[in-house]
C-alpha cells in the first residue's frame, strides 16, 4: 500500500508542525468513511420529522466539512504528529486547522482512494455510456 505524507508549519517549531499520512483504504477505513457520513446526518435540524440541510452559511458548511472533508480525512490517515494526532483529534478541532492544510489532507487521501471523489452528473452519466450501460440516477 503507497502512503502519502502531508506536513504544514515551521519545522523548526515542533508544536506548531501539522503532519498526516494517508494511504488507500481498507474495507474498514471506508466503512468508518461511511459511518462518520451517515453520522454527519445526525447533526442536522429537524423540522416537520424530516432533517432539513441548514440555510445559515455557517450551519451549511459545518454540515459540509462534517459530511464530506472530515471522513475523507480522518478514515484513510495512518499516522499523524502530535500536533494533529488524528486519533484523538475532535471535529471541532479539525475546523480549527489551517485551510491550506486540511486541503492537501483532503487532496491526498482523494487521490489514494479516487473512487470517494465526488462526481458531478454529468460525469456520472460519461462514466455510464463508457460502460455501456444506462446512467442511473442517484436520488
Amino acid at each position: 500500500m503507497t502512503t502519502k505524507t502531508i506536513t504544514h508549519g515551521d519545522p523548526e517549531d515542533k508544536k506548531t508542525v501539522f503532519e498526516v499520512t494517508v494511504g488507500e483504504a481498507t474495507v474498514l477505513q471506508g466503512m468508518k468513511r461511511q459511518m462518520l457520513q451517515s453520522e454527519s446526518l445526525t447533526f442536522l435540524p429537524e423540522k416537520k420529522g424530516k432533517r432539513q440541510v441548514p440555510d445559515a452559511p455557517e450551519q451549511l458548511g459545518l454540515y459540509l466539512l462534517r459530511r464530506y472533508t472530515w471522513p475523507n480525512c480522518i478514515a484513510c490517515t495512518i499516522a499523524s504528529s502530535k500536533a494533529v494526532h488524528h486519533e484523538e483529534l475532535t471535529f471541532e478541532q479539525f475546523c480549527q486547522l489551517p485551510e491550506q492544510f486540511v486541503a492537501d489532507w483532503e487532496n491526498a487521501a482523494l487521490e489514494k482512494n479516487p473512487h470517494w471523489r465526488l462526481r458531478s452528473m454529468e460525469e456520472e452519466e460519461d462514466q455510464e455510456e463508457k460502460k455501456g450501460e444506462p446512467a442511473s440516477s442517484n436520488e
